[in-house]
């Protein structure tokens, strides 16, 4: 096992990097703490497990009368209770992982100032599924099956029922990644430690040595704890956001600052309109939401009160460069007739946050997977553009064509939802590719949205429309440039 000491942020960035997408990361504010399950080390206010019966009644007490995973997780619904137990507190047999190397390092600078923290690195390669033959098999004495012979039957004449009990294993983020908020948030899995074996049965613990599956050991020095912690918060790594909780959250003044306008006249029937657009950043991601929202109607009484109440004013909040590529607004803001409007608050805007800084690829995959994104929103965006291309189009058929489409816009959505992040140099493309998918994607939005504004002039609709098209073309010759260098 390596053993290295970093002195800085950008030490430890630069030394992780190399294993981003190889290795878990396990983050301990002492390093002289041993790697143990949380079952070993409760809270004197916590539940105490000394038996395997001790263990399935926690399991029956924390399993939710619903199933709460989501539906296309295929993994043993007792496992899944296991990590949500873990991840809200409850002592387990599991041992936390996490796919994020920043993730790993909060949780060696969150507290305990006077001792040095420490990253252990784990080789992802030895994960196994969380629907593996192992887990179904753990699954089995979770539930309560406790003989021997009867695991041996379900385990087959090749492998040994007390062998595959009595290992520890890896589990791999694939399927755990959703399996509940806080593991979303903090790109999460586990090591599952195995049973042991006293007197011919199981028993609630065996070997719980995991040495040989650690790869490395970074010391985090103390000195430099709470450097990395204000570091981290400008990241969006603390502890509110991380447990999905507003439990002790303090807010911070906000403001919002004007980065992008854009201003073009129309004529709406015989009355002229200004179409505006603005792209703004808030100054703090750890706002109150209802002070942002009195600086963006604040906003949007003084762009009325210059381009008039008829105005169609479209507005995009966001924190920093890292919520561009993915679109990941904090909010929008959307014109309504009369100098209103409306804010479309993203409550995914956290969560989705940290789950693209938390899943940094190798430069070959997110091109890869920037191109496939690309491929197949062109066929979409191109369908639209030659339907609106034909003259004196039916506006109706366009909406009805728009609607038709949507399924296929929803699931490129989510994909894109899901681009991991990449390093900067890899960016200069990536940015361009992804920046082209979501505006085509935001243009069958605002197609949808003007299908639901019935009091809108039709002309002002196809005008709107064709100076969209303008835009997104940009975009899209953009990505093409940079696609065939």
């Amino acid at each position: 096992m390596e053993i290295m000491t970093i002195s800085s942020f950008d030490e430890y960035v630069a030394y992780t990097k190399k294993y981003k997408g190889k290795c878990y990361f396990r983050g301990q504010a002492d390093a002289e703490w041993g790697i143990s399950p949380s079952i070993t080390r409760p809270r004197q206010d916590q539940i105490q497990i000394h038996s395997l019966d001790d263990e399935q009644r926690s399991i029956v007490d924390n399993t939710p009368k619903e199933d709460s995973k989501p539906p296309f997780l295929r993994i043993p619904k007792t496992l899944a209770t296991l990590f949500r137990m873990q991840h809200f507190g409850v002592p387990t047999r599991i041992c936390d992982l996490t796919l994020s190397n920043l993730c790993a390092l909060y949780f060696a600078v969150e507290s305990i100032d006077s001792k040095d923290g420490a990253v252990y690195l784990f080789d992802s390669n030895s994960a196994i599924s969380a629907n593996s033959f192992e887990m179904q098999m753990f699954s089995r004495v979770f539930d309560g099956e406790r003989n021997l012979s009867v695991l041996q039957k379900g385990a087959g004449d090749l492998l040994e029922a007390k062998d595959i009990l009595s290992r520890n294993y890896i589990v791999d983020h694939k399927e755990m990644l959703f399996s509940n908020s806080r593991s979303s948030r903090q790109a999460g899995t586990g090591i599952v430690f195995g049973f042991g074996y006293e007197s011919g049965r199981l028993a609630l613990l065996g070997n719980t040595n995991i040495n040989e599956l650690v790869i490395a050991k970074i010391i985090i020095s103390k000195h430099v704890k709470n450097e990395i912690r204000a570091t981290l918060k400008n990241l969006g790594y603390i502890k509110e956001i991380l447990y999905d909780t507003a439990e002790g959250y303090q807010f911070e003044d906000v403001s919002i600052c004007k980065v992008e306008f854009e201003e073009k006249e129309g004529l709406d029937g015989k009355e002229r309109f200004f179409w505006v657009r603005g792209k703004y950043r808030v100054s703090t991601k750890y706002f109150d939401p209802d002070v942002l929202a009195m600086e963006i109607s604040s906003l949007y009484k003084q762009i009325y009160a210059r381009y008039g109440n008829n105005a169609r004013v479209l507005t995009f909040f966001y924190f920093d460069e890292s919520d561009l590529p993915m679109f990941n607004w904090i909010c929008r803001g959307e014109w309504e007739k009369n100098g209103g409007f409306h804010i479309n608050w993203n409550k995914h805007y956290f969560s989705r946050r940290l789950h693209s800084l938390n899943t940094e690829v190798a430069p070959g995959d997110a091109i890869k997977l920037a191109v496939d994104l690309a491929n197949q929103i062109t066929p979409i965006y191109e369908r639209l553009k030659e339907y609106i291309a034909i003259p004196s189009y039916d506006i109706a058929d366009l909406f009805a064509l728009n609607n038709a489409l949507q399924p296929d816009v929803l699931k490129i959505r989510a994909m894109a939802n899901e681009f991991p992040h990449v390093d900067v140099e890899t960016r200069k493309f990536t940015d361009k590719a992804v920046e082209f998918v979501y505006d085509a994607i935001l243009f069958t939005e605002e197609i949808a949205m003007y299908s639901n504004r019935p009091n809108m002039n039709e002309a002002s609709i196809r005008w709107i429309i064709e100076q969209d098209i303008k835009r997104y073309d940009v975009s899209q010759n953009e990505y093409i440039a940079i696609l065939a260098k």
